[in-house]
């Protein structure tokens, strides 16, 4: 890779992954504010409100949580987007053989990567 299409990577990597936090952001408000209007109906019936109220904080706990994770597993897939995309920069010059296909592609600390592939036939 050249120096400008690394850059170009790390913008779209970041591009990319500002959009998903963005995104996963606004959803989980979207649906938030969606889920607590049947809640609200439902808490004003006195007979059921204090369990209304439970399952309304167990949801928003659990819903919670599942774009925490979302939000989490971006953060993580962008710090090794960066490892990778480091790695590549450190070494230009075996990026540059590898697209030539060329020896110098070669990873000697992953040899199965190196490997001629066969076919399921073979």
């Amino acid at each position: 890779m050249s120096r400008l299409s690394l850059q170009q990577a790390r913008g779209l990597k970041d591009l990319i992954q500002e959009t998903v936090e963005a995104g996963a952001s606004a959803i989980e408000k979207v649906h938030q504010d969606i889920a607590c209007q049947p809640f609200a109906v439902l808490k004003k019936i006195n007979v059921i409100a204090v369990p209304v109220q439970a399952i309304e904080t167990v949801h928003q706990t659990i819903t919670g949580g599942v774009y925490t994770s979302v939000r989490t597993v971006n953060r993580i897939a962008g710090v090794l987007a960066t490892q990778v995309l480091n790695r590549l920069e450190e070494h230009g010059d075996t990026a540059e053989g590898s697209q030539a296909g060329g020896p110098a592609g070669e990873d000697p600390q992953y040899p199965a990567v190196n490997a001629p592939r066969r076919r399921l036939s073979e």
